[in-house]
């Protein structure tokens, strides 16, 4: 878009603003005056005149407004016309200081070098706007303090903390109790069901569990006749981390891996460590305090591969990695 469209639309835009409040804002009781303050390039030409610009603020101002230049009167403007960054370009700036609110936010328009003129008549417009809502906030009563309202910034300030900041999560030490239904893959020598129950000690987002669980015996079978069956009880200690829903868990288990041939004269049975470590994520499917439902998966690899063998054939030998999920009943006791 032109620099010419854009000083087009501050133009309209201004135009219209000052309408509604023209419309909203009831007549002026007094002449207010207003001191004028107005810088232009020297060698750049075409741009208004300190004489010219102060007739057209003028114009624009609220009416019975008095506006001179180089007083010190209520309400003081500054217009600076100068070069912008941009080769070509002049930015205009409009800075409305007075008594009651210091620090007016700076307006700013931008035009090319052959637009000066046609900028410093924006900027008449833009001042008188500002002039205008000056004038109305400084008539306007003070607002009165609510009878029960507490004095003194101290006051204000943590009252208004208060309304702004959400409730802080409880800092207190909470004991949980944990029940899941579980199944796995690549942990027996087939997918297999089981339970696990236990509890949390939890701390803000972190806590730290301790649970036992169990899976149902999982078989496999040999080619030749005959297999194997193989069941699985441990116990894992699980730290964990909660955001919102969401949770996160490093699993370190250790437990008792036992088997026994399925053949009639293969039922010979053996007993192995089970060690593993993992990690387990978790979602809060439903909260309704002190319950909740959970629902998560994790992956678990074995710090030691269990096999299974009959003679010298090999019926199974536990992968690098395997899964488990399980859909958890949680119930906060204190």
């Amino acid at each position: 878009m032109s620099t010419t469209g854009c000083l087009r639309r501050a133009l309209v835009a201004s135009a219209v603003l000052g309408g509604a409040l023209a419309t909203a804002a009831p007549a002026a009781a007094a002449p207010s005056a207003v001191t004028l303050r107005y810088s232009a390039p020297a060698d750049v030409p075409g741009c208004l005149s300190e004489r010219e610009l102060l007739m057209a603020v003028g114009e624009r101002a609220p009416p019975g407004t008095t506006v001179e230049v180089g007083t010190e009167q209520a309400v003081r403007v500054t217009i600076g016309i100068a070069r912008a960054e941009s080769a070509g370009q002049l930015r205009a700036t409009i800075v409305v200081d007075d008594d009651v609110r210091e620090g007016e936010a700076v307006q700013e328009l931008i035009a090319s070098d052959e637009e000066c003129r046609t900028l410093g008549v924006a900027a008449a417009l833009a001042a008188g706007l500002a002039i205008e809502r000056t004038i109305e906030r400084r008539r306007e009563p003070p607002p009165q303090p609510s009878p029960g309202a507490a004095r003194g910034p101290s006051a204000i300030a943590s009252g208004a903390r208060a309304v702004d900041e959400p409730p802080r999560p409880s800092s207190r030490v909470r004991v949980v109790s944990r029940a899941a239904a579980l199944v796995s893959y690549g942990v027996l020598p087939s997918p297999a069901a089981g339970s696990a129950a236990g509890a949390a000690v939890e701390l803000g987002d972190w806590a730290a569990g301790l649970e036992a669980a169990a899976l149902l015996p999982a078989a496999i079978s040999s080619p030749r006749g005959g297999g194997a069956r193989a069941a699985l009880a441990f116990v894992a200690l699980t730290p964990c981390r909660r955001i919102a829903r969401f949770e996160a868990c490093a699993v370190a288990a250790v437990g008792d891996f036992r088997a026994s041939g399925t053949g009639s004269l293969l039922s010979r049975s053996t007993r192995g460590l089970y060690a593993t470590l993992g990690l387990r994520g978790s979602i809060e499917l439903v909260r309704a305090e002190p319950f909740a439902v959970v629902l998560h998966a994790g992956v678990l690899a074995p710090l030691l591969r269990t096999t299974l063998r009959i003679g010298d054939e090999l019926l199974w030998k536990a992968p690098a990695a395997g899964g488990e999920a399980g859909l958890t009943w949680r119930i906060t006791i204190f």
